[in-house]
Parts: C-alpha cells; sequence; structure tokens
C-alpha cells in the first residue's frame, strides 16, 4: 500500500479468518516523495514515486534494485508518474501524467513505446491540449491515471483529465473510448476516473466521481 502524504509504502498481511492486519512494514522510509502508484511484475514490486519523477523496482523482500526515469519529456522521463499496470509477460506500463502519456517498459526497465503510438509533446493528448476547453479526441489522453491489463493484454485506462475511460493495445494503437455512443447504446459517463480493476470473471470496476462503478 502506498501512503503518498506520508511519503511511504507499508506491506500489510491480513489474517484469513478476519481480513485484520496481523503484520504491517514500512518499506523505503525516507526515501519517497510522493508515491503513488504501485504494482507487480515478474514477482517484483515497482513503485511510482510521483513527487521524485521516477519509478523503484524493489526485490520481493522489498529492497531497491534500481531505479529509472528522471524529470522531463523525453523517452524514459516523466511528470508525475501515477499509476502502474502490467501486461502477461512483465512488461510495465507507468502512467505519466503531466506529459498526458503512458510509457512502457520491459522487464529491466528500458523503454518500448508511448501510449498513444503517437504521442508527441504539446499535440493531441500533449501539453497544450491540457489547457483547452474543447473534448481531446479519441485515442488522446489528458492526465491519464489509473490502469488495468485484460488477458489480451489490452490496457484499460483512467483518462481522468478526459473524464472517460479508453481502450489501448500495448504497443499503444486506441481501440474504445467511453464517450463514443452507439445507435440505441448511451455512452457510459465518468467524472475525473481514478482507479480502475478487471476481476477474475472479466467484471470492470472504476473510480470515478466518489463512487465506483461496475461492467
Amino acid at each position: 500500500v502506498v501512503q503518498y502524504g506520508l511519503d511511504r509504502l507499508l506491506t500489510i498481511q491480513l489474517s484469513l479468518d478476519s481480513l485484520q492486519a496481523v503484520n504491517v512494514q514500512t518499506l523505503l522510509a525516507e526515501q519517497l516523495y510522493g508515491p503513488f502508484g504501485v504494482g507487480f511484475a515478474s514477482g517484483r514490486i515497482v513503485v511510482a514515486d510521483s513527487c521524485n519523477h521516477r519509478c523503484l523496482m524493489l526485490d520481493p523482500a522489498g529492497q531497491s534494485m534500481f531505479e529509472f526515469g528522471g524529470r522531463g519529456s523525453g523517452p524514459g522521463q516523466f511528470e508525475y508518474p501515477e499509476c502502474v499496470a502490467t501486461f502477461s509477460d512483465g512488461f510495465v506500463a507507468v502512467s505519466d501524467k503531466d506529459n498526458h502519456r503512458i510509457q512502457v517498459f520491459d522487464s529491466r526497465a528500458n523503454f518500448c513505446n508511448y501510449i498513444p503510438a503517437n504521442w508527441e509533446a504539446g499535440c493531441g493528448g500533449g501539453r497544450k491540449a491540457s489547457s483547452s476547453s474543447v473534448a481531446a479526441p479519441a485515442g488522446t489522453l489528458r492526465g491519464p491515471m489509473g490502469m488495468v491489463a485484460d488477458r489480451q493484454d489490452r490496457l484499460y485506462v483512467c483518462d481522468c483529465g478526459g473524464n472517460r475511460v479508453q481502450i489501448f493495445t500495448r504497443s499503444g494503437r486506441w481501440l474504445w473510448s467511453s464517450d463514443i455512443s452507439k445507435p440505441g447504446v448511451d455512452p457510459c459517463c465518468f467524472r475525473s476516473p481514478t482507479g480502475i480493476a478487471i476481476d477474475d470473471d472479466g467484471a470492470v470496476y472504476v473510480a470515478s466521481d466518489h463512487c465506483v462503478q461496475i461492467f
């Protein structure tokens, strides 16, 4: 569990019968600044250390192995990385919120590609678009946050500033946006969605506007 305001990462062991915490440990004490997202990739822990504009890779015991990132808008750089999602092969997606994009890294934290694939600074979902009152085109992002990959490695993205959920392939090709309606079907409505999850049965849970919507 990441605690943004306390700058720390906790591991919490729960009892099986009552779900009460029986053991709590603090990891990376005094090393984090505004950690926001955490995920698991090939048995390792990935932490989005948002206000330090970096990510940390930890071993299963919670010891830091290496970090990647740094502030900027180039490949592998971040402006407030927020959330983490993992693909079936251990590759990692990081929502690079203030760059209005997602970056995909391999298991060694080498940069692979952007989502959307054609992201450019200041264009489409880039910085200039974020200050516009005009709705961003489908397939561009504004302040992306929570993400989750399904069994086909399609990435579901909380496009927080766009008030919608979008789906992309892992290579960055746009597939679907919740704000596009079809004949006879109303579009899904969200307000600043921040978190998303998929359960074993395929149901999708979206945290948005002080509630959780289930699909």
